[in-house]
């Protein structure tokens, strides 16, 4: 009898690559179909909002924002602290630095000196705000790193293996939904702490992956390990 087993091939680096690209483009696509609609949903609006306002409890809930993150409602601006973007200080001192360069050497005319210099002393106020607000968080070092297990325990499942990324198994769509959809059910015990750090956590306390690893790159920034979710993949 003829042998008709098919044979998997194993994909090269660069067609897993490709591939990567693929999923990553779906994912981009499904997460701005997923902001346009969170607009619309009152339920996620209000399990964000109440616990960002409230008090730490028994300082067990880690909050890696801090003052200069927060909007005047208390909830994060951005998806990462700013002290965990080192590029956005060094940007603010390059540009402060081109403009006094500028001044010092006469290439602003008298009529535009004022603003010139007025956005010095703006850079040089954000400075010091950037620089003051940086928190010390070595007391918090040993539940950060629980914390960071703990995602880790709960991302990693819900990641294709290595094997079936070479072999071709993977579905792009089905990867893309992971990334963006609540798929990530959170321990309780750490869903505070998320909620706190502006991740969206629904009323049956899941999460999408992508929220889950953004927090876990928090944890892994603050220890000083690596923050590449390809980490966390299985064999």
């Amino acid at each position: 009898m003829e042998n008709t087993t098919e044979v998997t091939r194993e994909k090269t680096p660069a067609e897993i690559k490709k591939e990567t690209a693929k999923v990553n483009r779906i994912a981009a696509m499904a997460r701005a179909r997923a902001a346009k609609k969170s607009k619309s949903l009152t339920e996620v609006k209000e399990v964000m909002a109440a616990p960002m306002v409230a008090k730490e409890k028994d300082n067990s809930v880690i909050n890696f924002f801090t003052e200069i993150d927060l909007d005047s409602k208390g909830n994060p601006k951005a998806s990462y602290p700013f002290y965990q973007n080192p590029r956005q200080l060094d940007e603010i001192k390059e540009d402060k630095r081109k403009l006094e360069q500028a001044v010092s050497k006469g290439y602003v005319d008298a009529d535009h000196l004022p603003e010139v210099q007025s956005r010095i002393n703006q850079y040089s106020k954000q400075m010091e705000a950037l620089e003051k607000h940086n928190p010390d968080m070595t007391k918090n070092m040993d539940r950060i790193n629980k914390l960071s297990k703990t995602l880790a325990d709960v991302i990693a499942p819900t990641m294709f293996t290595r094997k079936e990324m070479k072999e071709g198994l993977v579905d792009p769509h089905e990867e893309a939904r992971r990334m963006v959809e609540p798929c990530i059910e959170l321990p309780k015990e750490i869903r505070e702490t998320a909620i706190k750090n502006g991740i969206q956590v629904g009323s049956d306390g899941r999460v999408s992956r992508d929220n889950a690893v953004r927090l876990w790159q928090m944890c892994n920034r603050t220890l000083g390990q690596s923050t590449d979710a390809e980490y966390l993949r299985r064999d």
